[in-house]
């Protein structure tokens, strides 16, 4: 009985939560506040973080798969955590030439 009540309790909070926060993100949207602020200036760091994507990841399953087949597949799961690290550095460093370039 009493764990019903709390599920109940607790689905109407994340109803509340998902309520309002659809809202707020709806209006910061509407008014370019928040985020979504300074939209026009963070494209030309996403255009080129997509096109980096692009080529990065390919050559990284390129690679795994390279390695796996030539009889690494033991270790070729290295690949991965070392490229996500690889490409959050990446990432990181085109987001802050790209805001200094503005300043």
């Amino acid at each position: 009985m009493l764990l019903g009540v709390f599920l109940l309790v607790v689905g109407f909070a994340v109803f509340l939560f998902v309520t309002a926060g659809t809202d707020k993100y709806a209006l910061d949207a509407i008014l370019n506040q928040g985020e979504y602020a300074n939209k026009a200036q963070n494209n030309k760091a996403e255009k080129l973080i997509g096109t980096v994507a692009a080529v990065y990841w390919p050559v990284a399953v390129a690679v795994f798969l390279a390695w796996g087949f030539a009889g690494g597949w033991g270790y070729s799961w290295i690949v991965w955590p070392v490229a996500g690290v690889l490409f959050g550095a990446i990432c990181g460093g085109i987001g802050a030439w790209s805001s200094s370039d503005r300043k």
